[in-house]
């Protein structure tokens, strides 16, 4: 399979904060068309869950149906029945209103974030879900200013904010809201495939003065390799710069037997 390039989306301010790879849409379309995911999608959508009074109160969700924020299937003993979605979605809610967010705000919140995909209710916000449920991958939600919401991995916020910058926005941990819902379980997210080394190394080469031009690849969020071009000075000694990487080719252009153009193009593959 071919490496698929990081987005180079103008987002600041733009429709979308965050930019995302093709590996994610690859990923996420897989996720909602085969049918050996059929388990993942009955465990996220199917309604069997019950709220506790004590982490909503039943007047609270009243109120919350009425105004449109969630929708509910009754028993026939008529207790309200939630998907496991639903659960993190009134959570989330939950902290939204912590954070002082009128309802009518939260609405622009839920038409952002919970857009259905065929069988998967909340669309993203289960793909998401399931790499933090299955893989302990560290997932945030971000809402901005104008509550618009998106769902991200910390690969994918720091990759932003690196290259393109992020508005201000809040943040809730979608790990935590796993780990209050499941408190016999570990959802601590997991570092290991987040190496600070690899991000070190794509902050020193987007630091680099003569950079034209830097590709991350990603899978699954997590960068696998990078790509990047440097414009060398035109007098520069070839056999130097050839012991500066490992993986690399270097290009001459001249003209009338001047060299008018030096570039370096450094490959590097990130350690799982």
């Amino acid at each position: 399979m071919e490496n698929k390039e990081f987005l180079p989306l103008e987002t600041l301010g733009g429709m979308f904060q965050i930019a995302k790879g093709n590996e994610f849409y690859s990923s996420f379309n897989s996720y909602l068309t085969k049918n050996e995911n059929n388990v993942f999608w009955d465990f996220f959508n199917k309604k069997i869950y019950r709220i506790s009074d004590n982490l909503i109160s039943f007047r609270i969700i009243s109120h919350w149906e009425k105004e449109g924020l969630i929708e509910n299937v009754r028993s026939e003993k008529g207790w309200r029945k939630y998907s496991l979605m639903d659960v993190i979605w009134l959570v989330t809610i939950k902290e939204l209103r912590g954070f002082g967010l009128g309802l009518s705000e939260i609405k622009s919140v839920r038409k952002s974030l919970v857009a259905t995909y065929q069988q998967c209710e909340y669309g993203e916000l289960e793909f998401y879900t399931a790499l933090a449920y299955l893989n302990r991958i560290p997932i945030s939600i971000l809402i901005f200013s104008n509550f618009k919401a998106e769902v991200a991995t910390a690969y994918e916020i720091i990759e932003s904010t690196n290259r393109i910058g992020i508005l201000n926005h809040i943040s809730i941990n979608l790990n935590l809201i796993l780990q209050n819902i499941f408190p016999e379980k570990d959802f601590k997210p997991v570092f290991d495939n987040y190496n600070t080394d690899v991000e070190q190394e794509i902050l020193e080469a987007l630091k680099k003065d003569a950079l034209e031009e830097i590709k991350i690849s990603v899978k699954n969020g997590m960068p696998i390799n990078m790509v990047y071009t440097i414009n060398e000075a035109t007098d520069s000694n070839v056999g130097e710069l050839k012991n500066k990487d490992a993986y690399q080719e270097i290009t001459l252009k001249q003209h009338n037997g001047k060299t008018t153009a030096v570039k370096r193009v450094v490959s590097k593959k990130f350690n799982k």
